[in-house]
């Protein structure tokens, strides 16, 4: 059933987590023995569909803002009746967060990457991680092309570069850049 999930998502031009991306979380989820994640930017559900399906034993809380995308979500959660994911309809930006979490992912509007991170961050356990996806943005963060660009990709793109910046310059986490799918950020508090 996830298969059908991802190729209906691919045919439809719907954004989802790529394959190698996927199998770094689900392998990140195993090796820390993570109990409680939240995702900002659930899409049609595939990367949580497909985390849970993976990681039975533990909770998500994904949210998503456009209410279509919710909907076509909450079907596909049936579909595979994984009753650990928790599926939220709610603007990242004002949603109220009631509880901490071992990992965090972001991946729903890229020129939000910090906004989410200062919002959540406070919310990750003591020994959790969060993830940012799309670092890459397609590979236009590593190489602009030259001449004429549409004004949003260059504006998008600086955001993205901006945010990595930020975190790089904070003191208190440790930042790698994972060079899977589309360039994952991995976050992690440092020990004291």
């Amino acid at each position: 059933m996830l298969n059908k999930i991802k190729a209906n998502a691919l045919a439809r031009n719907i954004p989802i987590m790529s394959d190698d991306t996927l199998a770094y979380l689900i392998d990140s989820i195993d090796r820390h023995y993570v109990k409680d994640v939240l995702e900002i930017g659930t899409a049609i559900g595939y990367s949580s569909l497909s985390i849970a399906y993976h990681c039975p034993e533990i909770h998500i809380d994904t949210l998503e803002k456009d209410e279509t995308r919710y909907q076509e979500a909450l079907k596909n959660k049936a579909l595979l009746d994984l009753k650990q994911v928790h599926m939220i309809c709610a603007d990242a930006r004002t949603w109220l967060v009631d509880k901490f979490y071992d990992v965090i992912i972001i991946d729903g509007a890229k020129g939000q990457n910090q906004l989410f991170f200062d919002r959540y961050f406070p919310f990750l356990k003591q020994d959790g991680i969060m993830f940012v996806d799309n670092m890459y943005f397609h590979g236009f963060v590593k190489a602009m092309p030259q001449g004429k660009t549409k004004r949003n990709l260059r504006q998008m793109v600086n955001k993205i570069a901006k945010f990595e910046a930020y975190v790089h310059a904070l003191n208190h986490i440790q930042v790698e850049l994972v060079d899977v799918g589309d360039g994952l950020l991995k976050i992690t508090r440092k020990k004291e």
